[in-house]
């Protein structure tokens, strides 16, 4: 059972973010010791604490000894504004498309025919993406994590604002165009 927190300079408690809380929970779980967690980052630009803070090893819905308290901080240079890709607070894809991204998860359609299709359903207001303005890239590759998130998002594991959040990656970097 472990959370992330984000906590200012001097490691106050309360933390500024909590991951878990985030998510309506008192704390993360992962049954296997291995965790992938995506999280927009909300924080301002300089340099952010996100710290992992390990509550213990325990069943799911068992709280563990608070001995086995652990943590490790982690400080990531967050950037000006103009690179923070913040979309609004409820976006919801409907979930039929989530059958067009398994496929393209799966390797069973093209990146080519992924994003002709994602830029239909944006171009025909099916998916609502946050104002992006578009990038001047030659629209030739979608890093491999894209996929990785996309297969998150199919599978339940992240939200329909971590997959928006990834096609505004695309349009930003101008791999994926829209009208």
């Amino acid at each position: 059972q472990y959370d992330i927190f984000v906590v200012d300079d001097d490691f106050n408690i309360p933390p500024q973010r909590s991951i878990a809380a985030e998510e309506g929970k008192d704390f993360l779980y992962a049954p296997s010791g291995f965790v992938h967690t995506n999280t927009l980052v909300k924080e301002n630009p300089g340099i952010a604490h996100y710290v992992i803070y390990i509550y213990g090893t325990s069943p799911d819905f068992i709280v563990p000894p608070a001995d086995e308290l652990d943590y490790y901080q982690i400080d990531i240079p967050i950037s000006g504004e103009s690179s923070i890709i913040t979309p609004p607070t409820t976006i919801v894809v409907p979930g039929w498309i989530k059958t067009t991204t398994g496929f393209w998860v799966g390797d069973l359609t093209s990146d080519n025919e992924f994003v002709q299709a994602i830029q239909f359903l944006i171009n025909n207001d099916i998916i609502i993406i946050p104002p992006t303005s578009s990038g001047s890239g030659d629209g030739t590759s979608i890093p491999s994590w894209i996929k990785t998130t996309a297969g998150y998002w199919v599978d339940g594991i992240s939200t329909d604002n971590e997959f928006v959040a990834a096609l505004q990656f695309l349009i930003k970097e101008g791999i994926m165009k829209v009208s």
